[in-house]
């Protein structure tokens, strides 16, 4: 089924896609460098609240999620799923390239980079000449050019 955008709501996009007026903001935030969630404890700062309250339970001890298998706590749900595959040695992503299993999604997507000669650092900084594998590494760097 898919959903109707209602006509107050504008799509705006970016490298990523479109994405709808109501979440600009917060993906604003990606490319601006902002962070308007700050950590009472330690002063860290996060650009999203849900990263905030992640972090807070650092301060409190606070690792709600434990691992089935061994009893080892984490943060976040998705954290205890990636780990479990420690223990059941499932490795569900298979390159049909070079025929390697891997446990991780982002393991396997590294591999696939290999054969298709994505890991060239193709991304040049203007400024310091430093090349980069993604936009984005070379966006942040620009970024660390500019704070200065």
């Amino acid at each position: 089924m898919q959903q109707s955008v209602p006509s107050e709501v504008k799509p705006y996009s970016c490298e990523k896609g479109s994405i709808c007026s109501t979440a600009l903001e917060i993906h604003q935030l990606i490319h601006s460098g902002v962070k308007p969630f700050t950590c009472e404890s330690c002063s860290k700062s996060f650009k999203l609240k849900r990263d905030l309250k992640t972090h807070e339970r650092i301060h409190i001890g606070n690792d709600s999620y434990s691992c089935r298998d061994c009893g080892k706590c984490f943060r976040t749900e998705s954290r205890v799923k990636a780990h479990s595959v420690i223990h059941t040695g499932e490795k569900p992503f298979k390159c049909d390239r070079c025929e390697k299993m891997f446990s991780h999604k982002s393991s396997f997507y590294l591999n696939k980079q290999t054969h298709s000669g994505e890991t060239e650092k193709q991304y040049n900084c203007d400024e310091c000449g430093k090349s980069f594998k993604r936009s984005s590494y070379l966006n942040a760097h620009k970024r660390r050019h500019s704070e200065r």
